[in-house]
């Protein structure tokens, strides 16, 4: 069942910092909605995201899921993240059964169905080092999805990525996003990402992060980049980003990691 997830006025400042990272950020995201997070590095978007991962706790505030408070890491909201970070001695399957394995839940069928969902059901006995980047990504997905999330938190997992197998992972995981019922939000530096995959775009500001606008995406999915409509979403998602936030923001922005997402690291 997808989670409705609510943040109560977080406020963070990292230890050593006098100014905060994160102030006064308020938001509801209503079970089955697809969120995506835009700003520049530095803007405390990843560091928001690991607190509803809780990989991080606020020094303000809270998050709650189902009207429960986060305070530790859990298997029903998963993250991805940039790198896939799979295990090179096991094979496929072996790395997308490793969180039914730590929780004692093996379920063989249920892996095999997910290898399909995400396109690998002919690589489970593979060695991982042998798949693209690509399709690493997709045994991360699977992995993710073996423990029957109800919130998916994707940071920038496609950002290393080519422009065809992006655009490809990104149809993908929303496919799958409304198939399986999950909440989902994502972090981005990339203005088509956004419009290809949320329902609703927030976008933040810096020193400290807020949240200072949203746009709505009433698009059908799958996105069709081709389309008029993606064109006229996707020019009047700039135009609002760079009223609210200033200068140019680009698909090709490679993301940096900011002195508060190192620590938001070091602290999770």
């Amino acid at each position: 069942m997808a989670a409705n997830i609510s943040i109560d006025y977080i406020t963070h400042t990292f230890r050593g910092q006098a100014a905060p990272t994160l102030k006064e950020i308020e938001l509801n995201i209503a079970p089955g909605q697809k969120i995506a997070l835009i700003g520049r590095s530095g803007c405390g978007k990843s560091t928001l995201l690991h607190m509803i991962a809780g990989l991080l706790m606020p020094s303000e505030g809270c998050v709650r899921i189902h009207g429960h408070q986060v305070a530790k890491p859990s298997a029903k909201w998963n993250m991805m993240f940039q790198k896939p970070s799979l295990y090179p001695w096991m094979n496929v399957r072996q790395n997308a059964e490793l969180g039914l394995i730590l929780a004692g839940a093996r379920d063989p069928e249920k892996i095999n169905r997910l290898l399909d969902l995400v396109g690998l059901g002919d690589k489970a006995e593979a060695s991982v080092q042998s798949l693209s980047g690509g399709q690493q990504q997709r045994v991360a997905l699977a992995r993710s999805l073996a423990t029957s999330p109800e919130v998916l938190l994707l940071d920038e997992p496609f950002s290393a990525l080519d422009a065809f197998t992006r655009a490809s992972l990104q149809d993908e995981v929303t496919r799958i996003a409304e198939r399986e019922n999950l909440t989902l939000v994502l972090v981005t530096h990339d203005i088509d990402e956004a419009v290809a995959m949320a329902d609703r775009v927030l976008i933040m500001s810096a020193n400290p992060g807020r949240i200072v606008g949203e746009m709505a995406v009433d698009l059908p999915y799958p996105r069709d980049r081709s389309a008029a409509a993606y064109t006229r979403t996707r020019h009047a998602l700039m135009t609002r980003f760079e009223s609210l936030v200033g200068g140019h923001e680009t698909a090709t922005d490679a993301p940096t990691e900011s002195h508060q997402e190192r620590e938001s690291a070091k602290a999770a």
